[in-house]
């Protein structure tokens, strides 16, 4: 969230600047064409933390006014100054109807988002299988309970792709309802061709009672956008496992 935090303060001196119309015509921040690489003053990683965060928040808002008159309005939802801002920001980027339909056809998927809004590249790729996860390990592949456990993903990229997801899912039956615990890594794409080693940390010091000892097994999954939303794709899913140890 460190991303976001510095960033939105750009967001708060742009809607400055442009508050005097919440239906601009255009602007400098206006999208002005379909183009993938149209400027925005955030980064896709600011974009995901702030929509991870309050889509769902600004999808009540939106049932709640039921016609909404400006952005500000719907923004307003969003509990601090710095996110109604961004929120402010990236409404008046594409107008006010655009942000509303893009809320509701998100599926709450905020990557989605973020690739609509120029903030993250668009992917492009018709492949079924756009990368293959060729190994998986994690490291420590034996360690006590409350250690930093790294989860390494080695992807290849059978065609270029646009923002993506590398998610771990694990199964942990005390983590959650669902009894597996996911988290994961946000891309913004990889090249044809390439090989990319993707990593995600696991602390087990935090909530360390609900971690099982013993061998665990997990799958990670290279994702087009959210995964498993109508805007996602998984593309290739591997296995693995590790063991924890008992902490004593």
């Amino acid at each position: 969230m460190l991303s976001f935090a510095l960033l939105v303060l750009i967001a708060v001196v742009s809607v400055q600047s442009v508050q005097v119309a919440e239906r601009p015509v255009a602007s400098s921040l206006a999208v002005q064409s379909d183009r993938d690489d149209q400027a925005v003053p955030y980064t896709c990683s600011a974009c995901v933390d702030f929509f991870d965060e309050f889509l769902g928040v600004l999808l009540k808002g939106l049932l709640q006014i039921g016609v909404v008159g400006s952005c500000g309005e719907l923004c307003s939802f969003v509990p601090n100054k710095y996110g109604q801002a961004f929120c402010t920001l990236v409404c008046l980027g594409v107008g006010l109807d655009g942000f509303i339909h893009l809320i509701q056809d998100s599926d709450l998927d905020p990557v989605y988002i973020c690739q609509e809004t120029f903030a993250c590249p668009k992917d492009h790729c018709a492949q079924a299988h756009c990368t293959n996860i060729t190994r998986t390990w994690v490291t420590p592949a034996k360690g006590k309970l409350r250690s930093t456990f790294t989860f390494h993903a080695s992807i290849h990229a059978n065609a270029t792709t646009g923002t993506g997801l590398t998610v771990i899912a694990m199964k942990c039956p005390m983590c959650n309802q669902q009894g597996e615990l996911e988290f994961g890594e946000l891309n913004t794409g990889f090249a044809a061709g390439t090989t990319t080693d993707v990593t995600a940390k696991l602390d087990t010091a935090e909530d360390d009672w609900t971690y099982p000892v013993g061998v665990v097994y997990y799958d990670v999954f290279s994702c087009k956008s959210g995964c498993s939303d109508k805007h996602g794709a998984i593309w290739s899913k591997a296995s693995g496992s590790f063991e924890i140890l008992p902490d004593n």
